[in-house]
């Protein structure tokens, strides 16, 4: 929201975002983020937490440990796994 860089249409638009959100239910998250995978939470992590670090307007992030094979892979173990909200495509679209 620098004006400086941004017009003031654009800025203003941005101010919609919000950074503090209600969390979007548990169901609802694994579910996009299944579907997204295509495979099952405890296939693609070893450990998911079901408790969101943060919720914003575009969507929320959550603890995860990846699978030792993964883990392996990249030389990472905790990673932070983030969800869009149900619908923001629609929404971002229609923004746009």
């Amino acid at each position: 929201s620098r004006l400086d860089v941004l017009p003031p249409e654009i800025t203003k638009e941005l101010e919609g975002l919000q950074d503090e959100v209600p969390a979007v239910p548990t169901p609802q998250i694994r579910a996009l983020a299944e579907a997204e995978l295509g495979i099952p939470l405890e296939r693609a992590y070893a450990w998911f937490d079901d408790t969101p670090v943060a919720a914003a307007s575009l969507g929320q992030v959550h603890r995860a440990r990846l699978s030792a094979l993964d883990a392996e892979d990249t030389g990472l173990d905790e990673v932070v796994v983030k969800v869009q909200r149900p619908g923001i495509d629609e929404i971002v679209a229609v923004d746009l």
